[in-house]
């Protein structure tokens, strides 16, 4: 066990490597359902664990001691990305209160596992593919001159591709909302790596990441009708008003208008990402 141990000490990129495909196959292997719920909140909470320990071993406390007084900072710089998400989950409650939709049964109780579960799967992905995959490359090209650029086109292409893994995709649609998915989750990713460089501070982006998920659950996790289910391919027909509409297109719709609204959030940090200290980074980090 102790060669084990010095081993990953002694090798950051294959800490990162085996750390991100264990916890990956954890979270997409563990069948908790699909819903929010006690089991899916139990794992998450023992994936977070686990990230911590994997990045750990490679810059030890760092990361956890890193975070001075910047946590406010790190929140207030990504706050605009909950904008894409509140209007429709403000839709959502709207929607649900013009049909007299019912609470499901117990819905405090339901309330808080939701809040707990998602804030540890906001602490989980920061730890797992940010921090991890950051502190593995960095650890390991150090003095290599294009890391930054590696580090920002394999977290965020990692980030989004989990997000989408053991989805079925049998039809040009159920791709072309794939690879949507893929790359709007990918460029949020990235917007957190921007305030993760910036501040050094992971918790900052891991209370960004929970608020928005929470944000995009609430009203289906709470009102019966809702059933907050995770599932980013669609293709089934559902009817407004008297309308049927795929919610395959509906979904290609959602993701291009969040893909938009991702690159203005990017282009608006451009200058956040110009003043990150880069050489301080590669020398102290």
């Amino acid at each position: 066990m102790k060669k084990i141990y010095d081993l990953f000490r002694k090798m950051p990129l294959l800490t990162g490597i085996v750390g991100v495909a264990l916890l990956t196959v954890a979270t997409r292997g563990i069948d908790t359902g699909r819903t929010i719920g006690f089991a899916g909140m139990m794992l998450r909470i023992i994936l977070a664990f686990a990230a911590m320990a994997f990045v750990a071993l490679i810059s030890g406390n760092k990361v956890f001691e890193r975070t001075g007084n910047k946590t406010g900072y790190g929140v207030l710089r990504g706050l605009p990305i909950l904008i894409f998400p509140f209007f429709p989950m403000i839709s959502n409650f709207v929607k649900h209160f013009s049909a007299h939709d019912s609470l499901v049964d117990k819905w405090p109780l339901t309330l808080l596992i939701m809040l707990v579960e998602l804030i540890f799967v906001g602490i989980f992905e920061e730890m797992c593919f940010r921090a991890l995959v950051h502190d593995a490359i960095l650890y390991t090209f150090r003095d290599k001159k294009g890391v930054f650029v590696a580090i920002a086109l394999i977290s965020s292409f990692v980030f989004g591709v989990v997000h989408i893994l053991g989805t079925e995709i049998g039809s040009p649609l159920d791709f072309a909302q794939a690879a949507l998915k893929t790359i709007t989750t990918a460029m949020g990713g990235f917007i957190f790596l921007i305030i993760y460089w910036k501040t050094g501070n992971i918790w900052a982006c891991a209370i960004i990441h929970a608020l928005m998920d929470i944000i995009s659950t609430l009203s289906d996790t709470i009102f019966s009708a809702g059933g907050a289910e995770v599932n980013y391919v669609m293709n089934k027909e559902m009817e407004f008003n008297g309308i049927s509409i795929n919610m395959g297109w509906a979904a290609v719709v959602f993701y291009i208008f969040q893909l938009i609204f991702n690159a203005i959030i990017i282009l608006t940090m451009i200058k956040t990402l110009k003043s990150v200290d880069f050489e301080k980074i590669r020398k102290e980090w």
